[in-house]
């Protein structure tokens, strides 16, 4: 044996000379000590005889001689272990079976090769996995009753053989300083029976058919068609797998391969097959010149070990190639045409074999091909969703596959959550309602580019409705379905009417285009029919006071083409032929569509993804309308084209539109992430959700309106003759009062309210004291008049089956006390009171504000002083000057805004409207973006997520002003004070009024 060559045959010649020796002393065990078959001895003979009896009897199930077992190898990693059970001998089930000749049973047997050191000498082990082999053939084949009869026993002989120790061999004995190489590679093509039909769980036809994907890409990329539609570029090593040049001073070559293919040896080796449609030679480099030498037909092999990527996650199958273990097989390599008495040829044909080997692994090994096969879970669930354009309507089940997060949960958290960073009012839209809006807009007749187009008599075709992936950095993934059509191929880059019509069917092209947003001015498709339809340009297209902003995919630039996730049904990807010709028809529909199909959906309209008008901040606009808006793809991971399949459901990117009101400035470009905006909860989809302000919802409009309603039901005294006691004494609403009624009397939220609501409290109490007095007489008086008036507005924190109640209360308590001298103190009091609700309910038609309760005032006198007559002045001092009807049409009104059409953003088709109210964590004011029109079906469980939240705190403490609260103007409000005059008959020591107010 010498070490420089390679020792595989010397090996299997010693590990067969072991097996044979084993086997000789098992018979020579049997031939002079027969007695051994009777006791628990078979571990010693098993190599030479086998028996199973049955439990009580004396004859065996299964009896059967072998002859000296065989081992042959496949590869480094799986042999082929051969037993020979001599035709006179077996029986089977108790029944001798005849046999024509000796039966030959192979396995397939995976091996390990260890190293020990015995007396500081290294020695080799090779263990077989005999208790997991597998049956390659029986020979010659016995019936199939017998056949799995046998085999079922025989599992039980492979085991006995390896608790007796026959699955470990000695390897072949190293001599001298200098290891022999090893390698067990078939210097003949494998029997169809040795490949395997799968590796790691996925057939080797599953991995031809990936890898005849890789190399179409790869072919794209060598065709131009991944870099002219504004794509980065791949890196050059991108089209290595459909072309290789490698040109040097002497010899140069230049390589057109057909798709790859892979035959598994074993779980850990293939054989990879490069198929090279074309090969040319030239000396000089000069591949136009005469003197190129053109093959075809070749084939390249290589032996590759192959490994499981372990770390690729739950959803994510991966098997790489290891291409540092690559070793080139002439054996399997096919070099069609060469001539070997050809001098030149040959020359050609040796440089080619050093050469390629060493350079194309190397390329390789730095491009993104070293992966054999991959597949995500995922991308089916949602590749069918984009195959399926009806599955982007509301209430779809099928919208989001149930991808879950690390902790199997689906994650429905909601807004409740979510911060609004500054902003007055944010409106979050998901990519689910931009592709149902998609699907609507497909059936609208005016919309009949997206259903048919042609350009001239170079392409026709019948589209599917377009879909979207949002992706981060203000992008997106818009998949075009081609459902059927025809089309004239380029020459030199433009159309040719020369070219014959190309049909295609079931194309769906994906492209990742930039998000922008257009002053309505600057819209190429301002003045077209689809917009000048849409409900936004309806209601504000003609109005001066209101900009539309027009958030677009912008299909005039940066469009790049994505092959990774875009689908050629009529495409055989494992024909290098029909792949070629195929390249130059989707080359041409790449043409037509970027650079003609796309401007059309520009130039009328229809990329245009949701419109928001925009209020000059001087114009007299509706409560909630925007005077500064902005947009961004918000989310919580950086999605990328490279990743999106990986984002869990719930989780995914969201457009959100940032707006301020009043003429305020946006407080930033950008809203930082802090939860989901988003909640799906019925069935997976939801349009998105609207959210204004706690402060522009409750401070600025809602507790604003309930100023009036304070205003006009707090009433306060006033002294018109004190002489007459409390009949001098008349009341006078807050709003009419000529010292107050210029003040704000705004309510205040309170601390203590009880949970699932908040409570804003307003109060007023005036006190009217008179004191008459004079020695000794029996007639002086003290009498006091009190004015209380309280309001109450309670928010609820906690939404009960989609409706939110704002409950509105007030009570105005007018009390006397009466003490005279001669007398025991008497009391008298008289009150009005009101109460009402203003709901905001979903109902299948949307959301409906609807009254509970009254504003007509009630009534009530307690016990009276002089009989009826004082308590009925009471009561008539409340009834002259409280309102008939408590003022809440404006406020009611306020909340009914909300009712119909979302007047902030508008997408193409059907408006949004609003349904299912809450507020979150801040108390900022929730709802949920439905398809105005669309019935709702109700369920139990929020939309948004918002079983109930929690109080919320504000950070403020009630407001307890000083009696002398200063007024607008920084003066202090005068406290009014009284000196009585003297009259006849009367000796005053001191007569006045005193107020005492407390404001709350």
């Amino acid at each position: 044996m010498c070490s420089d060559e390679n020792g595989a045959s010397h090996a299997v010649r010693f590990l067969n000379a072991q097996l044979a020796a084993q086997h000789q002393n098992a018979k020579q065990c049997l031939e002079e000590h027969p007695q051994s078959r009777e006791g628990d001895n078979e571990e010693f003979y098993a190599l030479a005889e086998f028996k199973i009896l049955r439990p009580g009897a004396s004859s065996p199930i299964l009896s059967a001689r072998f002859g000296v077992p065989i081992l042959q190898f496949i590869c480094d990693h799986d042999a082929i272990l051969s037993f020979t059970i001599e035709k006179d001998s077996l029986t089977l089930d108790g029944k001798k079976i005849d046999l024509s000749d000796d039966l030959r049973v192979s396995y397939r047997v995976g091996f390990i090769t260890e190293k020990d050191f015995i007396a500081d000498q290294e020695v080799g082990l090779m263990i077989f996995d005999l208790q997991n082999a597998i049956v390659l053939s029986c020979d010659p084949p016995p019936t199939d009753a017998e056949r799995s009869v046998l085999l079922r026993y025989l599992t039980q002989y492979l085991h006995l053989l390896h608790r007796a120790g026959n699955h470990t061999l000695f390897s072949l004995p190293q001599f001298g300083t200098h290891e022999m190489k090893i390698s067990f590679l078939p210097k003949a093509k494998p029997t169809t029976s040795q490949w395997l039909e799968a590796i790691y769980g996925v057939s080797v036809q599953t991995i031809n058919v990936y890898m005849s994907s890789v190399w179409f890409k790869s072919a794209m990329s060598a065709y131009g068609l991944l870099s002219t539609t504004g794509s980065a570029g791949d890196p050059p090593s991108s089209s290595c797998l459909s072309e290789f040049s490698h040109v040097r001073q002497g010899m140069s070559y230049r390589i057109k391969f057909n798709a790859p293919c892979v035959n598994a040896l074993c779980a850990q080796e293939v054989c990879l097959s490069l198929n090279i449609d074309e090969i040319e030679f030239s000396k000089d480099g000069a591949f136009a010149s005469g003197t190129v030498q053109r093959y075809t037909n070749w084939k390249i092999a290589f032996f590759v070990d192959v490994i499981p990527d372990e770390n690729a996650g739950d959803h994510v199958h991966r098997v790489s190639f290891n291409f540092a273990s690559a070793r080139f097989d002439n054996a399997h390599s096919e070099f069609a045409g060469i001539d070997e008495e050809d001098v030149t040829q040959k020359e050609y044909l040796h440089f080619f074999r050093e050469d390629f080997v060493k350079e194309y692994l190397l390329v390789l090994c730095q491009s993104a091909y070293r992966i054999l096969y991959e597949h995500d879970k995922r991308w089916e669930e949602i590749k069918a969703t984009i195959s399926d354009s009806h599955m982007f309507i509301e209430g779809s089940a099928g919208l989001h596959p149930a991808i879950v997060d690390g902790n199997g949960a689906q994650p429905h958290e909601g807004p409740r959550h979510a911060k609004m960073g500054g902003f007055d009012q944010i409106i979050a839209i998901s990519q689910a309602s931009m592709n149902a809006q998609f699907s609507t807009l497909k059936t609208k007749p005016s919309a009949s580019l997206l259903q048919t187009w042609k350009y001239q008599e170079f392409f026709s075709a019948t589209f599917g409705a377009l879909s979207l992936r949002l992706l981060s950095n203000n992008r997106a993934i818009v998949w075009v379905s081609l459902t059927n059509g025809h089309l004239k191929l380029l020459r030199d880059g433009v159309p040719s009417a020369e070219e014959q019509d190309q049909n295609f069917a079931d194309w769906r092209i994906a492209f990742e285009v930039n998000l922008q947003m257009y002053a309505h001015a600057k819209l190429e498709g301002g003045s077209s029919a689809t917009i000048r339809g849409t409900k936004a340009y309806e209601t504000y297209g003609k109005n001066t006071a209101v900009e539309l902003n027009h958030i677009c995919l912008d299909l005039r630039h940066t469009v790049a083409y994505v092959h990774e996730y875009s689908t050629y049904g009529d495409i055989n990807t494992s024909s290098g032929e029909e792949v070629r010709a195929a390249l130059r028809k989707l080359q041409a529909a790449i043409h037509y569509l970027t650079q003609h199909y796309f401007p059309a959906l520009a130039a009328e309209g229809l990329n245009v993804l949701t419109t928001v008008p925009v209020w000059k901040h001087n114009a007299s606009a509706p409560s909630y309308a925007l005077t500064a808006a902005s947009f961004h793809v918000y989310s919580a991971l950086d999605v990328t084209r490279s990743n999106w399949t990986y984002v869990p459901t719930g989780k995914e990117p969201v457009l959100v539109v940032l707006g301020m009101t009043r003429g305020r400035p946006l407080p930033a470009s950008h809203l930082d992430f802090s939860s989901e905006w988003v909640a799906h909860a019925h069935d997976g989809f939801s349009h998105g959700t609207l959210c204004i302000a706690r402060g522009t919802f409750v401070k600025e409009r809602l507790l604003a309106l309930l100023s009036g309603v304070n205003a006009r039901t707090t009433l306060l005294l006033r002294t018109v003759n004190p002489s007459l006691g409390f009949r001098g004494v008349t009341l006078v609403q807050w709003a009419e009062h000529d010292l107050l009624k210029d003040l704000p009397s705004e309510s205040v939220l309170q601390e203590d309210a009880g949970s699932g609501y908040l409570r804003y409290k307003w109060q007023r109490c005036e006190v009217w004291k008179y004191d008459a007095q004079r020695t000794g007489h029996i007639l002086d008086t003290t009498e006091e008049v009190t004015c209380t008036t309280t309001n109450y507005v309670e928010l609820p924190t906690m939404v009960k089956q989609g409706a939110l109640e704002i409950k509105l209360s007030g009570k105005v308590e007018l009390n006397i006390t009466i003490q005279t001298r001669s007398a025991d103190e008497r009391k008298a009091s008289s009150s009005v009171s009101w109460s009402t609700s203003v709901v905001m309910q979903t109902k299948e038609t949307g959301l409906e504000v609807t009254t509970h309760g009254s504003d007509v005032p009630v009534y009530a006198d307690m016990a009276s002083v002089e009989g009826a007559a004082a308590s009925s002045s009471l009561t008539k001092l409340l009834r002259d000057a409280f309102p008939h009807k408590v003022p809440l049409d404006a406020l009611v009104n306020e909340v009914r805004a909300f009712q119909g059409p979302v007047t902030t953003c508008y997408p193409l088709t059907n408006p949004y409207s609003l349904t299912c109210p809450a507020f979150n964590d801040d108390g900022d004011l929730l709802f949920e973006l439905r398809r105005h029109g669309a019935k709702v079906k109700l369920s139990k469980t929020l939309a948004l997520g918002i079983p109930g939240s929690p109080t919320f705190t504000t950070g403020r403490r009630p407001r307890t002003p000083n009696p002398r609260t200063p007024n607008a103007s920084g003066r202090s409000s005068p406290v009014p004070g009284l000196h009585a005059s003297t009259h006849s008959g009367w000796s005053q020591t001191q007569s006045f009024i005193k107020y005492s107010i407390r404001d709350t």
